[in-house]
This record gives C-alpha cells, sequence and structure tokens, in this order.
C-alpha cells in the first residue's frame, strides 16, 4: 500500500517505520506504514520556529500524523505563554512541563487531527516524556513515546529513565516506538559499546537497551550546531527490527 492510500485514513497499518534525520534543527521524519511522525529538539518553540514548521507542514506531501518536539520552554522568559500560541492547524497536542512554574524544558505531542489516539501516563518517576497509543487495524495498537534527557541529568534520573524503558517494554505492546533526545554522544551504536564501563551512565543505558530487545535505527550523527563536533543523540528505538528505514538529510 503506497503513502497516497493511507493519507487521510484514521486507521493506520503496522510494521514499516521510516525515518529522515536532517543534522540540524529541523525535525526527523518517521512514518509507520503510512502513519509519519516528526521528532525535533527544538531548544525553545518560539514565533519564529513555530511558522517553520508550519511552513514545512503547509509543503509536505503528507502532514505527519505525530509532531513530537522537546526543549519547547524558553531557557530564560518573563511571561507565561498562552497555550494557544503552541496550536497547529489540524493537530490536538498534549504537553509536558511547559508552564513556567513547572521543572523541565517542556514538550509537545501533536498528532493529527485524523488519527485515533489516547494519551498514556505511566507509573514512574521519570517525567521528561509524552505518549500515546495509537489505533491501528484489526484492534492492533502502536505505542508511541517521546522522551528527552538532559545532558545534566543526575544520576537518580538517569535510573528512572533506564526504569522507564523497562517499564514500557514489560507492556506488551506489539509495536512499540520510543524517539527522542538522550543526549549520551558516546554511544558506538553500531555495536551498542561505550568507553565507560559497569557505573557509568551511557553504558547502563546501553546495557538497559539490550535487556529489552529494542533496536535502535538511527546510524549517522543527528546534531550539528555552530562549531561543535557533530553527535548521534537523537535515536530511534522500536522492538521490531525490521519496522524502520532510515534516509539522513545533511
Amino acid at each position: 500500500m503506497g503513502e497516497e492510500d493511507c493519507a487521510g485514513q484514521e486507521e493506520a497499518d503496522p510494521y514499516r517505520l521510516r525515518a529522515q534525520n536532517n543534522c540540524g534543527n529541523r525535525p526527523t521524519e518517521a512514518t509507520v506504514n503510512m502513519l509519519s511522525c516528526w521528532f525535533s529538539n527544538v531548544d525553545t518553540f518560539n514565533c519564529d520556529k513555530i511558522l517553520e514548521i508550519s511552513y514545512l507542514l503547509d509543503n509536505c506531501d503528507i502532514k505527519p500524523s505525530i509532531i513530537a518536539l522537546s526543549e519547547v520552554k524558553p531557557k530564560n522568559y518573563r511571561d507565561e505563554r498562552l497555550l494557544a500560541e503552541y496550536n497547529l492547524e489540524g493537530y490536538e497536542f498534549i504537553h509536558t512541563n511547559i508552564s513556567k512554574e513547572e521543572s523541565g524544558r517542556g514538550m509537545i505531542l501533536y498528532v493529527n487531527e485524523n488519527v485515533r489516539y489516547t494519551p498514556v501516563k505511566f507509573d514512574r518517576e521519570y517525567q521528561e516524556y509524552l505518549a500515546a497509543e495509537i489505533s491501528l487495524k484489526d484492534n492492533d495498537k502502536l505505542l508511541v513515546v517521546s522522551v528527552y534527557r538532559s545532558p545534566n541529568a543526575s544520576s537518580e534520573n538517569n535510573e528512572r529513565l533506564n526504569e522507564l524503558f523497562e517499564y514500557i517494554n514489560n507492556l506488551n505492546y506489539s509495536h512499540v516506538v520510543i524517539i527522542g533526545d538522550v543526549n549520551y554522544p558516546n554511544i558506538n551504536w553500531e555495536n551498542f559499546s561505550t568507553p565507560g564501563g559497569p557505573g557509568n551512565a551511557e553504558y547502563e543505558f546501553v546495557e538497559k537497551i539490550k535487556d529489552c530487545y529494542l533496536f535502535q535505527h538511527v546510524h549517522e550523527n543527528t546534531r550539528c550546531r555552530g562549531l561543535d563536533s557533530p553527535t548521534l543523540i537523537d535515536l530511534c528505538f522500536s522492538n521490531e527490527d525490521n519496522m524502520i528505514n532510515i534516509a539522513i538529510n545533511k
């Protein structure tokens, strides 16, 4: 079935995810046969970036079913932003940590108004995530989770993130996709290795991914800001190897 055949359907077939990642701040695009998802660390979702997302939506052939954004809040600001300022035409959204009083950098998960979904909350302490259960054909379901880990995260928060992955894995969804920015630049995802050993945060994260039998599908650098060395910190996991194809736009 081609993309044109599935556009606008309320239910979608699972099994294939295509992702495109741009080395910069433009969104990664992922498609679950053919339920598409964009995700990006927007590093403050200001008016200019909202207009950029709107422009991309207006000029794409098939609008994404899901748009997952992290680091939505400004690092410093005086006035509280209204939720209405985050509206995108044709989308509903769920959010966490985007008010001035809440901790964290803030996340938004937009869902196309043509997609049937249910917001999901996990009984875990880790806070920087959003999740939605997407209805597929034949009463099947896809769990989409967007996560964000600060590069300055504490050891306790790192452990909570690992526990969240384990918890999601034990929910026994037939189709799971976890996307987001985990800020672990030293992991070699070709062989699931790290420079550090037991007790090192990156090592423990990789071991948890192995324990959960998850596949990581991004293998080229995804972040190259200014004069910083390019890094691979925006990741896409699934519980099915053949679910995902990756293309990197540079």
